[in-house]
C-alpha cells in the first residue's frame, strides 16, 4: 500500500493476556515496538468475533494518530473480510474520531478498496455509477416493516452520512464500485430528510447524474415516488441546477477528480497548488459546502 508503514515484528514476545493488553500497552507508549506487538497478537487471533472485538476496543481506547497506525497494520495482517468488516463497522457507527481516522487513512494513500471489503460485491453490475442514486433508497425499500426499520435505521448509524460525504469527496473515476458498496450498505434514510438532502447534493456536485425516474420520484411522480417523503423542493433544486450552465472552474474540478489514480484526498495533497484550490477540488470550499449543507430543498 503506497504511503503505508511496514512493520517488522520479529523477536517480539506475545503476552498471554492477549489483545486488549497489547492495545493498552501501545496506547500508553505509542511506540512502533508495541504497535508491532499489537500486529502480532491480532494476526494470531483465529475467531472472527475476537478480531472484530479487538478492533472495536482499539477504536474506543486509542487516540487518533495511534488509531490510524493501528488500522494500517490491521489491514496488513490479513485480507480476511473480518478485519475489514470490523473497521468498516467502527467507521459507520461514527464518532468524530472515526471520521478523522478515515480521512487521515485516505490522505496517507490508502485506496478506498483497501478499506471496504469489495470482494463481497461480485454481484454488482459493471455500470456502478448508474446505480448510485438507487442505492440511496435501498434501506427504505428493505424496511417496510417499521420494527425492522427502527432497528436498522436507529441510533447506531445516525451520523454515518458524514462518512458517506467523505467517501464521495474521496472518490475518483475508478471508485464507483466502492462508493456504490458504501451507499448500499449504509444508505441515508429517506425518512431523515436532512442527511438525505446532503448526500444527494454532494453526489450531484461531485458529478454524478440521477436518472429521470429518480428525479421524478423526488417530486412525487412515477413509480419511485413511494420511496420518498416530501422531497419536492429537492427535486426542484436539482432540475434548476441541471438547467444552469456550469462555470469552467467546476467543470475543471470534475475533470481533475476523474484523472486521479489514488483517492482524491491523497492525490490532491500531492499537488503543489494553493490550499484554497485543494479544498475546492475536494468539494470543501465555502460555496460548495453552503450548497451541500443548505436547509433549502
Amino acid at each position: 500500500m503506497k504511503g503505508n508503514m511496514v512493520l517488522h515484528t520479529r523477536d517480539i514476545m506475545v503476552p498471554e493476556n492477549g489483545i486488549t493488553a497489547a492495545i493498552d500497552q501501545y496506547a500508553s507508549s505509542a511506540s512502533l515496538k508495541d504497535l508491532g506487538l499489537v500486529k502480532d497478537v491480532l494476526g494470531s487471533l483465529v475467531e472472527s468475533k475476537t478480531q472484530v472485538d479487538a478492533i472495536r476496543y482499539a477504536f474506543q481506547n486509542l487516540t487518533t494518530p495511534s488509531l490510524v497506525d493501528f488500522c494500517i497494520v490491521a489491514l496488513q495482517v490479513t485480507r480476511d473480510a473480518n478485519v475489514q468488516y470490523g473497521i468498516e463497522e467502527c467507521f459507520m457507527e461514527f464518532s468524530m474520531q472515526s471520521l478523522e481516522t478515515y480521512c487521515i487513512l485516505l490522505e496517507k494513500g490508502m485506496h478506498l478498496g483497501e478499506i471496504w471489503p469489495l470482494w463481497t460485491y461480485s454481484l454488482v453490475m459493471p455500470q456502478a455509477e448508474k446505480h448510485i442514486f438507487d442505492a440511496m433508497i435501498l434501506r427504505r425499500e428493505a424496511c417496510n416493516v417499521m420494527v425492522v426499520h427502527h432497528f436498522i435505521a436507529g441510533k447506531k448509524h445516525r451520523d454515518a452520512y458524514k462518512v458517506l460525504i467523505a467517501t464521495i469527496q474521496a472518490c475518483n473515476a475508478q471508485s464507483f464500485r466502492v462508493l456504490l458498496y458504501v451507499m448500499r450498505e449504509f444508505p441515508p434514510d429517506p425518512l431523515k430528510q436532512t442527511p438525505f438532502r446532503m448526500i444527494f447534493r454532494t453526489l450531484v456536485l461531485a458529478g454524478y447524474k440521477p436518472d429521470q425516474d429518480f428525479v421524478s420520484g423526488l417530486t412525487g411522480v412515477g413509480y419511485k415516488k413511494r420511496y420518498f417523503g416530501n422531497f419536492t423542493p429537492l427535486g426542484i433544486w436539482y432540475r434548476n441546477y441541471a438547467k444552469t450552465v456550469k462555470n469552467l472552474t467546476h467543470l475543471c474540478r470534475i475533470a481533475v477528480r476523474k484523472q486521479f489514480t489514488y483517492n482524491v484526498f491523497y492525490s490532491v495533497n500531492k499537488l503543489k497548488i494553493p490550499e484554497k484550490l485543494k479544498q475546492y477540488i475536494l468539494l470543501r470550499d465555502h460555496h460548495t459546502e453552503s450548497v451541500i449543507y443548505s436547509q433549502k430543498g
